[in-house]
């Protein structure tokens, strides 16, 4: 983001709580909570209100300078997007300045200059023609853009907490939960059992998500498998999709790592986990024969093709990866940014590799050979992995896809 002379807004947002209503035709959020948003030395924002209905999405933003601020501008670039749940990205329509009350229709790629230091109100149009929606993400595309994730379309409520008298409010700007750090979190005594879940929430508010990949469970305890390259250079890992719960990310650390190999295996630690369920499928050592199917199911390219899991399909081009190396396949399935940790299944529904690499002049793509996940995995759990009792045959890949997609994670680095 540059902010020398040119304030450029960037939103990246989410909406969720669709487990809490359907929001079809319209709907009307203000003050909605907001799990993580890029932090400025030259200002503030804050997401006022978002409204739907049913054709268009209104986004009202407010824009507060720094005191020590001056000089700014506003310009909001044309590039900017919109995506809906998994639909196509859509472009903004327009944007409008609101000034006493009224609204100013304002250019795309033209700067204004800031008219007042006491800040500025703004709203931005998308067109979102789909009956209801539970999620969008919205980017200007350019570099360090400002951006909001995970902004609740969940109404406000009130929960009791275990102090007498207190309670705490959900959902809202108006009542954050330690959205300028340090002055909520003095409310809360250590004896209250519920502060490590307010903790963890005010670590939400802040995680920011760098960069996403795939992941797949192993074991039942929370075991995860994906690429070591993943998640080198992490400072907080959450896991999005934990039996079926894509609202609320669960946080994992790295228990063991073959750097070789570009192997990793995490264990989610969050106090929120459940016990996973039984795992359909068997990471098989025996190597693949040319030919053989490759199924590739994961989550590439989240900010264009949304978070709905992906499904390629191709076959076991080679025996051996880049270069001639034998602890990887080439696959014939496309693979993109974004797959690196996804299981590779065969035709009888078990993981053959795990997704690290792709050949962008060929368009080849490379997997790790699922023996050397079993060799990692023993060298954690001390037991050799399980291995399911399927009948030998071929089924179809929507009924292995219908299996194992509850099972396929995405995973978020800090």
């Amino acid at each position: 983001m540059r902010f020398s002379a040119i304030f450029h807004l960037a939103l990246i947002m989410a909406f969720c709580g669709c487990t809490y209503s359907v929001y079809a035709q319209s709907a009307v959020v203000d003050n909605p909570h907001v799990e993580a948003s890029y932090i400025s030395t030259y200002g503030k924002t804050s997401v006022n209100r978002v409204e739907f209905d049913g054709k268009y999405v209104f986004v009202y933003i407010h824009y507060h300078p720094a005191k020590d601020a001056s000089d700014i501008t506003i310009s909001i670039s044309s590039r900017m997007t919109m995506t809906a749940d998994s639909h196509s990205p859509q472009r903004i329509k327009g944007w409008e300045a609101i000034v006493g009350g009224k609204r100013m229709e304002m250019e795309l790629d033209i700067s204004y200059r800031l008219w007042s230091k006491e800040g500025i109100d703004f709203m931005l149009t998308f067109p979102c023609p789909y009956s209801k929606i539970s999620m969008i993400s919205i980017s200007e595309n350019i570099d360090r853009g400002f951006y909001w994730r995970n902004i609740s379309l969940k109404k406000s409520r009130k929960r009791q907490a275990k102090t007498k008298n207190e309670t705490a409010q959900e959902g809202g700007n108006t009542v954050p939960w330690n959205r300028e750090r340090g002055e909520r979190e003095k409310e809360f005594s250590p004896s209250d059992n519920n502060r490590n879940s307010r903790l963890k929430q005010i670590q939400w508010d802040h995680f920011i998500v760098n960069a996403s990949g795939s992941g797949f469970a192993i074991g039942e305890n929370g075991l995860i498998a994906t690429c070591y390259h993943v998640v080198e250079d992490a400072r907080r890992i959450r896991v999005r999709g934990i039996n079926n719960d894509f609202d609320t990310p669960l946080y994992a650390d790295v228990i063991a790592t073959d750097r070789e190999n570009d192997l990793a295996i995490l264990k989610v630690t969050d106090q929120d986990f459940s016990q996973i369920q039984s795992i359909p499928y068997s990471i098989v050592s025996k190597v693949a024969e040319v030919g053989e199917s490759a199924i590739v199911l994961g989550y590439p390219l989240r900010a264009v093709m949304g978070d709905e899991i992906k499904l390629t399909n191709g076959l076991v081009s080679a025996r051996s990866g880049f270069q001639g190396d034998t602890s990887k396949y080439q696959i014939s399935a496309v693979v993109q940014s974004g797959n690196s940790g996804c299981p590779v299944f065969n035709r009888e529904g078990d993981v053959i590799g795990v997704v690290n690499a792709r050949l962008v002049v060929e368009g080849a793509g490379y997997a790790i050979k699922g023996k050397y996940l079993n060799n990692l995995i023993e060298r954690v759990t001390n037991e050799v992995p399980v291995q399911k009792n399927h009948l030998e045959h071929e089924r179809s890949i929507t009924e292995i896809v219908k299996e194992v997609k509850s099972y396929i994670y995405i995973i978020e680095i800090e």
